[in-house]
């Protein structure tokens, strides 16, 4: 898949958008005042190529408002501005999961870590719904082949947002294409923030169906330890021991053992329970994300 792909923007008058300018009786070229400067007209730009979805435009770290029974949802939100203070002050590779069931803020978090990062910091952020960008290729595929790639923000934003992560079914393709974004990023030591509904536990009868089957081959023995060579072979021989990707329970169900352990190496888990945040009353409308 090729990751080359034009971007619409309006270029920076003194240094063209490359982000550096030559001084004159100088040797060599320094930084333009764009790239370290929080000004009105680079800011303005940063939030148009973020691409924060219109329905989102509101939601900002200051007005998720958690509530007082739902201790996750208050600690995910102090670990969400603790984020930002740190990045402004630090920048670094590591990045966020949150992980949790529909309805809790997942969205607005995330959204409101790249405003703050955009808005006090100049940060070159991006916001990105996977499974919506995959749609877009899947559409292209019979029309435009020469479309066939994933925005250059994918891989170029100092910080990401993948948004709705794991959702839907995934092909061995799709995969493909999140392995080659995340190794992407991994390797150029650029932040990703994400948001999934996948957690880490199975349903009490898949995880027991699971533990019988692997028993039963001799993976696992009565005290609960697991033989990894043993489930690797059986693995390579095609034998899975996680649900089936076209019915996802967990996220290494959804994306493989693998990529789940690369994502927990770029990003502190973020783990969300609570009361769904779009059914508490006292909350606007215009504060409630997914």
């Amino acid at each position: 898949m090729s990751e080359n792909v034009s971007e619409t923007q309006t270029a920076c008058p003194d240094c063209g958008g490359r982000g550096f300018r030559y001084v004159e009786g100088q040797a060599g070229v320094q930084k333009c005042g764009c790239k370290v400067e929080t000004h009105p007209g680079r800011v303005a730009r940063l939030l148009a190529r973020a691409e924060i979805p219109r329905k989102y435009a509101d939601c900002r770290l200051t007005n998720y408002f958690p509530s007082e029974d739902s201790p996750h949802l208050v600690i995910a939100l102090s670990d969400a501005l603790g984020y930002v203070e740190h990045y402004l002050k630090h920048p670094s590779p590591k990045g966020l999961l949150f992980q949790g069931t529909p309805g809790l803020g997942k969205t607005h978090l995330a959204i409101g870590i790249i405003r703050d990062l955009i808005e006090r910091g100049s940060v070159s952020c991006f916001f990105c719904n996977f499974a919506a960008e995959l749609q877009k290729i899947r559409d292209s595929m019979s029309t435009d082949r020469s479309s066939l790639i994933l925005p250059r923000l994918v891989y170029d934003a100092d910080v990401l947002v993948l948004d709705d992560f794991g959702a839907q079914r995934w092909s061995g393709w799709v995969q493909d294409q999140m392995s080659n974004v995340i190794s992407n990023r991994y390797n150029a030591d650029r932040a990703t923030i994400i948001t999934t509904n996948l957690t880490d536990t199975p349903s009490a009868d898949h995880n027991a169906q699971r533990i019988a089957v692997m028993k039963r081959l001799g993976v696992m023995n009565h005290q609960g330890e697991i033989d990894n060579f043993q489930k690797t072979r059986l693995e390579q021989c095609g034998i899975r021991f996680n649900a089936p990707r076209d019915e996802p329970e967990t996220l290494e169900d959804q994306i493989g053992e693998r990529l789940r352990s690369r994502l927990y190496e770029m990003c502190q888990k973020v783990p969300m329970y609570g009361q769904d945040y779009r059914k508490v009353t006292h909350v606007r409308p215009r504060d409630i994300s997914r």
